[in-house]
């Protein structure tokens, strides 16, 4: 039996663009608080290709990135929008090539709003976060509690612990068929991998 819950992962794409940083916004911890950043976040924020990879030209659907933000095609976001989505932001930002031009102006950031705390802690097997109180790290099994998930929500982060991305199993089978490079799913019940 398949978990009800996918972790939303990124699958090698050859010759895919490799990034240095997001530019024009500092705050890069706040993708993980669930706080809503759509009226703050600067519209000539830019990820740039990294020089060192002056021939990984390709931009997949699902971009793979050092954030671990959710960085998406028109494409990919208009499936996410088509499919119901709610309690996420599309957060438009360009994507710069290694001579300063812009080759993407359509790829959004999928940035949700609002955690949701469901973490099974006493089946769950971390540690807990060093310096900040209520958080988990190092997670050898994440559990978590389907009745404290609101039904309505299809793609969210988990209070405590924002690093992966969980959706309902209906939702990854849906985007699954339309064939979006860079995009693959793991069980909640595979993770982490080692």
């Amino acid at each position: 039996m398949h978990d009800e819950l996918q972790i939303w992962r990124y699958r090698s794409v050859s010759q895919a663009a490799v990034f240095t940083d997001l530019r024009g916004f500092d705050d890069i911890f706040r993708f993980d608080t669930g706080q809503p950043l759509r009226h703050e976040f600067p519209r000539d924020a830019a990820f740039h290709m990294n020089p060192d990879f002056p021939t990984d030209l390709e931009l997949p659907d699902n971009v793979a990135n050092s954030l671990q933000v959710l960085l998406v095609s028109a494409r990919l976001q208009q499936a996410l929008q088509a499919a119901g989505v709610a309690d996420v932001e599309y957060l438009p930002v360009a994507i710069v090539d290694h001579e300063g031009h812009v080759a993407s102006a359509t790829h959004v950031i999928v940035h949700p709003v609002g955690l949701v705390d469901a973490i099974d802690l006493a089946n769950s097997a971390y540690q807990p976060h060093r310096f900040v109180k209520g958080r988990i790290d190092k997670v050898t099994r994440l559990v978590v509690d389907l009745e404290r998930v609101p039904a309505e929500r299809q793609l969210f982060k988990l209070k405590g612990y924002g690093a992966p991305v969980l959706v309902r199993r209906a939702l990854a089978q849906g985007l699954a068929s339309s064939a979006f490079s860079g995009l693959d799913w793991m069980d909640l019940s595979a993770f982490p991998r080692a």
